[in-house]
């Protein structure tokens, strides 16, 4: 297969994926959100919850809304997701499953001039970093202690948040009405890395993402990664030329892969003339290296078996394959129903209680609606 079917199979893949995760037709045309049992499972990429379209919930967005809330069992889920995700796929999510990265792809293919990657770029790269550290765990988690935790990046930055945002106020409105300085703000940092995709490839993955930042720290280890064969690298450099989140430096006459900056976009494996690039993923045949194992199938998987009537049936190809036990991660969703139906039975004195699986909710709670705090469900 050359490199342009190959970009175009990757192309097809994302939009697929984003057609899978944001397929709630009703959404788009109606304005009303979607808060059926599967918005309690979180997908790989953006996906903000309040997109009229989304089926499911971002894991961003879930980890900080969780620690706003200081919901240890919520927290615990979040980062179950994502590391989950991180040690399976790392910033192959990034490349093939994010729908704001595709956007943003798609928005750079438009013809003009394109900057260069430099010494500026590659600094920049360390921003998502801040981002995640100040925005995501610091200001939800401090705030959180004091009964005034918001999820401070989705409300303060999150372009995918405020696409998804401007969707549903066009269908919607009383969403229309509530609109204030703050969407002002959210708009422009919108309006900026738009008119950024123009010139740069992925500004906001590159620079501002702090979930491409958290499966950065995964890509060395993950089952799926990107690595090199020193051997048949001979440092041409083709490779640096053409990877377009400047994820390879050339040290001693040999390439080097900075897995941190990888999304596993495949251009270096397609560009190379000496495949001295390859994509790993871990054979079958690792299992026999650990002494207990346990499957983790997702919900998703499901949904590639086209006709398949009864799920045991793929539940008992787990452990046909050698696995030990299988537990399905949508059941998390049911424990903390369960969870959710004991703690309301067992309060009655706290009545009425919030369930604090709806982002939106619990962000409006917070900011507009201070006194329901107490009523908000600590799950």
């Amino acid at each position: 297969m050359d490199r342009k079917k190959q970009s175009l199979t990757r192309r097809l893949f994302q939009a697929a994926f984003f057609a899978l995760t944001n397929g709630y037709v009703r959404g788009f045309t109606e304005g009303k959100i979607y808060k059926g049992s599967l918005k309690r499972l979180c997908v790989p990429g953006l996906n903000c919850y309040s997109c009229p379209g989304a089926v499911a919930s971002c894991p961003l967005g879930a980890l900080q809304n969780a620690l706003a809330a200081s919901s240890h069992g919520t927290v615990f889920y979040a980062l179950g997701i994502l590391l989950l995700l991180g040690l399976g796929l790392g910033r192959t999510i990034c490349g093939w499953l994010c729908p704001f990265g595709l956007l943003q792809e798609l928005l750079h293919k438009l013809p003009g001039k394109k900057l260069k990657k430099g010494l500026l770029t590659r600094r920049l790269s360390g921003v998502k970093y801040g981002l995640l550290a100040v925005l995501v765990l610091g200001a939800p988690l401090i705030m959180g202690l004091t009964g005034t935790g918001v999820p401070a990046f989705c409300k303060l930055v999150c372009p995918a948040g405020t696409l998804a945002g401007s969707l549903l106020a066009l269908r919607d409105p009383l969403v229309r009405m509530q609109l204030g300085s703050l969407f002002t703000w959210k708009a422009s940092v919108l309006a900026a890395v738009a008119l950024a995709c123009l010139v740069i490839w992925r500004p906001f993955c590159k620079y501002l993402c702090p979930l491409g930042a958290i499966y950065g720290f995964f890509n060395r280890v993950a089952l799926y990664r990107m690595e090199l064969d020193k051997e048949r690298c001979v440092g041409c450099t083709n490779c640096i030329k053409r990877c377009p989140t400047g994820a390879i430096r050339v040290w001693n006459k040999k390439a080097h892969i900075i897995h941190d900056r990888c999304v596993d976009c495949g251009e270096c494996v397609r560009i190379c003339q000496h495949h001295a690039k390859i994509p790993v993923c871990d054979p079958i045949s690792r299992m026999d290296d650990f002494e207990y194992k346990i499957a983790l199938p997702a919900p998703s998987l499901y949904g590639q078996f086209v006709g398949l009537d009864d799920v045991n049936i793929l539940l008992t190809a787990f452990l046909d394959m050698g696995f030990d036990n299988v537990w399905e991660v949508g059941s998390a969703a049911e424990i903390v129903s369960a969870m959710s139906r004991d703690y309301v039975a067992q309060h009655k004195e706290q009545w009425p209680l919030i369930s604090t699986a709806c982002p939106a909710i619990v962000k409006m709670i917070y900011t507009r609606f201070p006194n329901l705090i107490e009523h908000m469900l600590p799950i």
